[in-house]
C-alpha cells in the first residue's frame, strides 16, 4: 500500500514539475514575439499595427492604394509616384524610354535618388530615359499590375521586369503580416490564381482604406476573410480548445512551429527554390504573362534577375544558385534575361570585403553595387 502511494505522489510530483517547467517555457516564449527556436503561432495585431491602421486611414492620399494594396506618395506633377520624377510626360523627351518594375531592390531601399542604379543607367545611356516603377514589399503580382495600371500609358522602348526571388513568397500572400509577422502598418494587396489555364486576379480585400476599420472592430473574424486566400495563414494557430495546461499548450505550439516551417520550406529552403510548387508555378505565370505583354504593346520586355545577399553568399562557397529553377524556366521559354548574380559574383570573388561595399545594412544595393549594376545593365542592353 505505502509503495503504491509513494508511486502515486511520484507520478503526481513529476506531472507538477512538468507542468510547471511548461508553464516558464511558455511565459519565456510568449514574451518574446519573434522566437528564433519557434514561430510566432498565435496571431493576433500588436498596439503598434493597430496605431498603423489607424494613421493610414487618416492618411487618405498616401501609401494606400485599392488597385495595388499600396503605392508611392504621389504628387501633383507626377500622379504615378515614379522616382526621382518631378514631371513626366506621356511622351518622351528622348529617343528611347527604359521603365522598371519591381520590389525594393528596383525602388533603390536605403539609398539616395541619384545612387539607385535607374539614375546612373540613365547616365549611362544619354539617349535614354529610365522612369523607376519600384516599389518596397511589391510582390511581381503588383509590378505586373503597376505595368497595367500606370506604365503601360508611358508606351516604354524596353521594360525591366524586376525579379528579386523572394517575390515568390510574396505572391501567394494577401495580408502581409501573415508572411511577416511585425510589418507596420499591417497591408492588405491583390493576388492572383491559376485557375482552367489561366490567370485570375483576386481584387484587393480593402477596397477603400476605411475598409481596415474592419481589423480594429472586428479582428479574429477579418483576419479569418483575409486568410481565405493566403498561403500563410495556416501558418498559425487560430483555437486552443484543447490546451487545457502548460504542458498542451506547449505541446500545440512545438507542433505549429513544425507546420508553420514546414509550409514555408514547401516554396523555399536554404539551397532552393523548389519548381514545383505552386508559389514557383504561379509565379512564373505571372512574370510570363507580364512579358507577354509588353511585347504586346510593342515593348522589349527583359527580365532582371536580382540576388540578395544571402543568394550572393551561397553562390561564392558552393557554385550553386538558390534560383537555378528561374533561370532554367526563363532560358527554355526563350526569355530575354539579365543575371545581377554574373557582375556581382565577378566584382566579389576579388574583393574580401563585398559584403559591405556592396550592400547596406539593410540587405539592399550600395550606391556603389548599384553603379556596377548600372554598367552592367547598360552593357547588355546596348550589346
Amino acid at each position: 500500500m505505502k509503495k503504491s502511494l509513494f508511486t502515486v505522489l511520484s507520478l503526481l510530483l513529476g506531472y507538477a514539475f512538468l507542468e510547471v517547467l511548461c508553464a516558464s517555457i511558455m511565459m519565456v516564449i510568449e514574451k518574446n514575439p519573434y522566437p528564433r527556436l519557434t514561430l510566432p503561432v498565435k496571431f493576433h495585431l500588436s498596439a503598434a499595427q493597430k496605431a498603423g491602421i489607424v494613421q493610414l486611414m487618416a492618411d487618405t492620399h498616401g501609401l494606400y492604394s485599392s488597385e495595388l494594396g499600396w503605392r508611392p506618395r504621389p504628387t501633383p506633377n507626377n500622379p504615378d509616384g515614379i522616382r526621382n520624377a518631378v514631371s513626366v510626360g506621356i511622351e518622351s523627351r528622348k529617343k528611347r524610354r527604359i521603365a522598371t518594375f519591381g520590389d525594393s531592390f528596383t525602388w533603390g531601399d536605403e539609398v539616395g535618388d541619384t545612387e539607385t542604379w535607374e539614375h546612373q543607367l540613365e547616365n549611362d545611356l544619354p539617349n535614354s530615359e529610365v522612369l523607376n516603377f519600384g516599389m518596397s514589399m511589391y510582390g511581381t503580382d503588383q509590378a505586373f499590375l503597376r505595368y497595367r495600371l500606370q506604365g503601360a500609358k508611358y508606351h516604354p522602348d524596353i521594360v525591366l521586369i524586376g525579379l528579386q526571388p523572394e517575390n515568390t513568397c510574396r505572391n501567394v500572400n494577401v495580408f502581409r503580416p501573415f508572411y511577416i509577422h511585425g510589418d507596420i502598418p499591417p497591408m492588405a494587396k491583390p493576388r492572383f490564381v491559376f485557375e482552367s489555364g489561366a490567370l485570375r486576379l483576386l481584387p484587393n480585400p480593402f477596397a477603400k482604406v476605411q475598409d481596415y476599420q474592419a481589423l480594429l472592430d472586428k479582428e479574429q473574424t477579418t483576419l479569418q476573410m483575409l486568410g481565405r486566400n493566403d498561403y500563410y495563414y495556416d501558418c498559425y494557430k487560430w483555437n486552443n480548445r484543447w490546451e487545457k495546461t502548460p504542458f498542451l499548450r506547449l505541446l500545440a505550439h512545438l507542433s505549429y512551429t513544425i507546420r508553420g516551417k514546414r509550409i514555408k520550406q514547401a516554396i523555399v529552403t536554404r539551397k532552393q527554390f523548389d519548381p514545383s510548387s505552386d508559389a514557383f508555378q504561379l509565379t512564373i505565370k505571372i512574370t510570363d504573362s507580364f512579358y507577354r505583354e509588353v511585347r504586346a504593346n510593342k515593348g522589349r520586355p527583359v527580365i532582371l534577375l536580382i540576388p540578395t545577399i544571402s543568394q550572393v553568399e551561397l553562390f561564392l562557397k558552393t557554385r550553386n544558385c538558390h534560383y537555378q529553377g528561374f533561370r532554367d524556366e526563363f532560358k527554355n521559354r526563350g526569355f530575354s534575361t539579365i543575371d545581377l548574380m554574373d557582375v556581382l559574383v565577378s566584382a566579389a570573388g576579388t574583393n574580401p570585403t563585398w559584403k559591405k561595399d556592396f550592400f547596406r545594412e539593410g540587405g539592399h544595393y550600395s550606391p556603389r553595387a548599384n553603379k556596377l549594376i548600372a554598367d552592367f545593365i547598360a552593357s547588355k542592353l546596348t550589346a
